[in-house]
């Protein structure tokens, strides 16, 4: 056995050992899960995708069941959101999903679900959205791009990830704050988004690092800014929009919800095995390699960082055409 092999047995082993018997998890809810469990992705194989499938593994030696993970697609996280927030309040469906879920999607005209059919359970990863242009396109800094918006009024589009994601409203918000008109085109998850910026189908987009950055080091694409309201560990060589000349400056959360009415002992439980499986070393490699920021927050957390994005999109949402 060569000395990778021999580390990463040992690494295994290591994570083998927690479950959650050895962690001391509450008895009761570790009870009440019964079966495999579900966890629904709500957006097409990528970012999100990535993260939860490298959490499955982890979560089920935790919880002691099988954790799987199912994609359901459509409506910009609305179809599998629904269907997360219809499921029965027992723990064994659960929804891995931007916070967008919570604080777009039920404000949207004919929304699929209210306010409060979900709740937030715990944060797994505190990312930046980057906004980035084709390599060839002409512009070097975001205030060249807005500099076009506003000389060109309705002429400069960019794509999303469907009606109502995050990079939809982000998209939408960066408009609002620079105070141009730019055209939403949107696709069906961010992995189609960001492939028609590459083929210049669409002038820009907004992602995740792990979507955006392998496309600007591989030379396809430039990174122009990133939304947060600090530079991201992850992308620190990118300025923040704040930088950029506008001012705005929103979160893009990734985490876990559950059907109102779960338990407050099984939702425990949830919260207590996700910041294991954040803080593990088999999580934290995978991050590392995927740029991804793990930054844990348990519910109360999660709830407040929710709600005071929602703030900027109660604002913007009434002035959209959205139908």
């Amino acid at each position: 056995m060569t000395i990778m092999k021999t580390r990463r047995a040992i690494g295994l082993a290591g994570m083998g050992a927690l479950t959650a018997a050895s962690l001391g998890m509450p008895r009761v809810a570790r009870a009440a899960l019964t079966q495999q469990v579900t966890v629904v992705v709500p957006y097409a194989p990528g970012t999100t995708d990535q993260e939860m499938r490298a959490l499955s593994p982890i979560l089920s030696r935790l919880l002691g069941q099988t954790v799987v993970v199912e994609n359901r697609v459509g409506a910009g996280g609305a179809v599998g959101s629904r269907a997360v927030a219809q499921a029965r309040p027992d723990g064994h469906t659960m929804l891995y999903a931007a916070a967008a879920v919570l604080n777009v999607q039920p404000m949207m005209p004919h929304a699929a679900y209210g306010p409060d059919a979900l709740v937030p359970v715990a944060r797994v990863s505190a990312n930046t959205q980057v906004l980035a242009c084709r390599a060839e396109a002409p512009w070097q800094t975001l205030r060249d791009l807005i500099d076009f918006a506003r000389a060109n009024p309705g002429r400069l589009n960019f794509a999303s990830a469907g009606v109502g994601s995050a990079v939809h409203m982000a998209g939408e918000a960066v408009a609002m704050a620079a105070g141009v008109r730019i055209t939403h085109v949107p696709f069906q998850g961010a992995a189609p988004a960001t492939t028609s910026v590459v083929a210049g189908t669409t002038d820009f987009t907004l992602g995740l690092p792990v979507t955006i950055m392998p496309q600007v080091s591989g030379g396809r694409m430039r990174a122009l800014a990133q939304v947060g309201p600090d530079r991201s560990p992850v992308v620190p060589e990118v300025p923040t929009l704040r930088e950029s000349g506008v001012d705005l400056a929103l979160g893009s959360d990734i985490g876990f919800f559950a059907p109102r009415g779960v338990p407050e002992a099984i939702l425990d439980l949830w919260t207590e095995a996700v910041r294991v499986a954040v803080e593990s070393p088999e999580f934290r490699e995978f991050a590392t390699r995927a740029r991804v920021n793990g930054a844990f927050l348990n519910r109360a957390a999660f709830t407040a960082e929710v709600a005071r994005d929602r703030a900027v999109y109660e604002r913007l949402i009434p002035t959209l055409n959205l139908t």
